[in-house]
């Protein structure tokens, strides 16, 4: 019988609640529909995929840290293992579980998304780059090492400015910074939670339309679109204090378009095989449009 382990997505937080957890749930029962035998590791004993009894074969509730994952790879040897219920921080953490080399001592492989792709997407100035190389619009992003090369934004395009930890240990949120004090704080903040020591800094798109565009690539490589979501309220409202709704209503048919064949591009060149949330900023001032994650 073929066994997939499953990486949970961890404690709800005020960013999101538990529809990454639904959607496990959803996800197991597609496997045992299937006949697979399904393990999930999750650091969340109130998780409702952990509850799901007729779904998970084995439950494993520990924190979420390379020797646990590792240890239990090992021990129930999966087939495959699903890393992209966690969002960003379960790709670090699965990035640093191959740096161990037990993918490559057992049959076992990553689905979803390639540890390449993993690589570019935790990397700022790499994913920027690659995202340019298809003709997709990005926001500027610099990463530095200390508080004087981070000063360079300022100086170059000026506030505010958003900051983030590169590799944070655990969760983070991206501080926003309107004046120098702000962000010095901001980046010393973000410095000590980067296990790099490494701050990503990039231009803030507060005041925005934010547009997502949600796609489904099989491993084929045939492409879909679900659904494209409109927030009415601009980039800078919390998601949880915002409207937003689907289909969009004030976008023309040509930004459609303009975001589908983006989001198209995007989710080939990362070779993501799944469901992909493409964000994206309008700016409605100068008609311009930039890929926000």
């Amino acid at each position: 019988m073929p066994s997939v382990l499953l990486v949970g997505a961890g404690a709800d937080t005020v960013y999101r609640g538990d529809e990454l957890d639904l959607t496990a749930v959803n996800l197991l029962a597609t496997f045992k529909q299937r006949g697979w035998e399904t393990i999930v590791i999750n650091n969340n004993p109130f998780a409702q995929s952990l509850e799901s009894n007729f779904q998970v074969d084995h439950v494993e509730i520990r924190p979420l840290t390379v020797t646990n994952v590792v240890d239990v790879i090992q021990e129930y040897q999966p087939d495959i293992v699903v890393p992209t219920l966690g969002e960003r921080w379960t790709f670090d953490l699965l990035r640093e579980v191959q740096a161990t080399g037990v993918f490559e001592t057992l049959p076992t492989r990553l689905v979803g998304i390639s540890l390449t792709s993993i690589k570019t997407v935790l990397n700022p100035p790499m994913l920027a780059a690659t995202l340019r190389q298809i003709g997709a619009p990005v926001k500027h992003v610099q990463v530095a090492d200390h508080y004087a090369a981070a000063y360079e934004m300022v100086r170059e395009y000026g506030y505010p400015l958003v900051s983030r930890p590169v590799s944070a240990q655990g969760t983070s949120t991206p501080k926003i910074a309107f004046d120098d004090a702000s962000f010095e704080a901001n980046f010393m903040e973000a410095q000590a939670l980067s296990k790099k020591k490494e701050v990503a800094i990039q231009q803030s798109l507060q005041g925005m339309k934010e547009v997502e565009v949600v796609v489904c690539r099989d491993q084929s490589g045939t492409l879909i679109e679900i659904a494209t979501v409109e927030n009415i309220d601009p980039i800078g409202i919390h998601a949880a204090d915002s409207y937003a709704v689907t289909p969009a209503q004030t976008l023309l048919d040509r930004e459609l378009q303009t975001l589908r064949k983006l989001a198209f591009k995007i989710t080939r060149k990362l070779r993501i095989v799944g469901v992909n949330h493409v964000q994206f900023a309008i700016d409605r001032r100068h008609q311009k449009c930039t890929s926000l994650r």
